[in-house]
C-alpha cells in the first residue's frame, strides 16, 4: 500500500462520509459485514441505521480514523491488510465491502482472493468501487498532450497504485472466485457537449464518461 504520509493531504470527509451510493447493490439483510478501509465507520453505521446488517466489522489503516470507527462499529482493527492479512482470521462474513480500496493496494488480486477464500461465507457478497482509468478526463490529456498527471483526488489520485477499466475490474472479481452479478457506473458526466456525443454514439461513449464502477459479486 502507498506510504501513509501520502494521505495527509486528503480532506477529512474522505474518511468520514457514508457510501450511500452502493444502496442499489446491497443485498437483503446480512448478519455480519466487513468493511475493508472503513474510515471512521460511517458506512457501517449507516447500514445498521437502515437495518441492512447486524454485526459490523472494520479494518482501517490509520489510527486516528480507526479510533473514531470504534465508537460506531462493533469490531475494529487498525492495521495493513496486505502486511497482516484480514486480521479477523476466524470470521466468515455475509457481505464484504471494498469501497475505493483495491486501487490503493500493491496486489489487490491476492487480497481479494484471500478474502473470498478465507473470509467470505457461502452465498456471501462482495461489493467494490474502483475508479475508471478509461474516463475521458484521463484519456484526453494523455492522448492529445502526452500528460498523465497525478492529482490530490479522483481517478489519478496520487495514492492509487493500480488502475482498472470496466473489463479488467470484472476480471479482478472473476479471477478471485466471484461471479459478477451487477456493475453500475458512478458518477456519469453527461453535461454539455458530452451528453450530445453520448447520444449520437448511441451510448458507446458512456464508459468514457464514467468516473467509477461499482461491482457486486457472489461466491461462485
Amino acid at each position: 500500500m502507498t506510504d501513509q504520509s501520502a494521505y495527509s493531504e486528503k480532506p477529512q470527509e474522505y474518511f468520514e462520509h457514508p457510501r450511500t451510493e452502493i444502496l442499489p447493490l446491497l443485498p437483503d439483510f446480512r448478519g455480519k459485514v466487513l468493511d475493508v478501509g472503513c474510515g471512521t465507520g460511517a458506512t457501517l453505521h449507516w447500514l445498521q441505521s437502515i437495518q441492512r446488517c447486524g454485526e459490523t466489522y472494520g479494518i482501517e489503516l490509520f489510527e486516528e480514523s480507526g479510533s473514531k470507527a470504534k465508537e460506531k462499529v462493533d469490531h475494529v482493527i487498525v492495521g495493513n491488510i496486505e502486511q497482516q492479512g484480514c486480521l479477523f482470521d476466524n470470521e466468515r462474513f455475509d457481505l464484504i465491502l471494498c469501497l475505493d480500496v483495491l486501487e490503493h493496494l500493491v496486489d489487490p488480486w491476492q487480497v481479494l482472493e484471500n478474502l473470498v477464500n478465507n473470509n467470505l461465507a457461502e452465498n456471501g457478497i462482495v461489493i467494490a468501487c474502483v475508479p475508471n482509468v478509461r474516463m475521458y478526463a484521463v484519456l484526453f490529456p494523455l492522448i492529445f498532450r502526452g500528460e498523465f498527471r497525478y492529482q490530490r483526488t479522483g481517478v489519478l489520485d496520487k495514492t492509487h497504485l493500480r488502475f482498472f477499466t470496466k473489463k479488467t475490474a470484472i476480471e479482478l472479481f472473476t479471477s478471485s472466485g466471484l461471479a459478477v452479478e451487477k456493475v453500475l457506473s458512478n458518477p456519469v458526466d453527461v453535461s454539455g457537449k458530452k451528453k450530445t456525443v453520448n447520444r449520437l454514439t448511441f451510448g458507446l461513449f458512456y464508459e468514457y464518461l464514467t468516473q467509477q464502477f461499482m461491482i457486486r459479486g457472489s461466491k461462485s
